[in-house]
């Protein structure tokens, strides 16, 4: 399987559906796309032999594309220290935590897959490749690095929760004063009115913190 070479190792067109063939500018573009990337971006046959592993791929498993292209990789290759995350992400179940976002079958398949030590938080999406005739010859795998924004949201989600917590104690102290005061049968119809309205706020602010608590 040859991918964005030149025009000899372009598909032949068939006699029932024939294929243009890419000029060498269009090759040539269709190169600096895939290079600059932010995704990873994984080509391999029905063999597991990569043919395609552009720069965003190479930062996220750590290896030189010169050192992966032509190479064959298989679940055995998860025992190798040096390439286990990548066989882990061609083959999800072989990764420490997996969650599919997809259905069993259906393309594109989508998987969020985490590694520890260091941590490394990648979302693979899986398409098939097929060629003229809709016979399918390989795949494409985006690998998506969401380390930074998987921190950020449970960073997030922590300071709602811990400030929630700080707030709650001082929120229903804040209630049972204003209840207390309103017991007071001394107070005039002003300062009535005004205990009235700080009892509304005061629950108020309490559901907005209840709200977060259950976020």
């Amino acid at each position: 399987m040859s991918w964005f070479g030149s025009k000899n190792d372009a598909p032949q067109p068939s006699a029932s559906a024939p294929a243009p063939i890419p000029s060498a500018s269009e090759v040539s573009q269709l190169r600096s796309i895939v290079a600059s990337m932010q995704d990873g971006l994984i080509v391999y046959d029905q063999n597991f032999k990569v043919a395609l592993f552009n720069f965003s791929a190479e930062k996220t498993f750590g290896l030189k594309a010169a050192n992966i292209i032509g190479k064959v990789i298989g679940p055995q290759q998860a025992e190798d220290p040096a390439l286990r995350r990548l066989a882990q992400a061609l083959f999800p179940t072989l990764a420490p935590t997996m969650v599919p976002r997809s259905k069993s079958g259906e393309y594109p398949q989508v998987v969020d897959i985490s590694f520890e030590d260091p941590v490394l938080e990648l979302r693979t999406i899986t398409a098939p490749l097929s060629d003229g005739v809709g016979h399918i010859t390989g795949f494409m795998k985006i690998i998506r690095d969401r380390t930074r924004e998987m921190a950020l949201a449970r960073s997030k989600t922590e300071f709602i929760t811990v400030a929630s917590h700080q707030l709650r104690t001082p929120t229903t102290n804040i209630e049972w004063t204003l209840e207390a005061l309103a017991g007071n049968s001394n107070l005039d119809e002003d300062s009535k009115t005004l205990l009235a309205n700080a009892q509304v706020s005061a629950k108020q602010l309490k559901t907005v913190v209840e709200d977060l608590l259950n976020i």
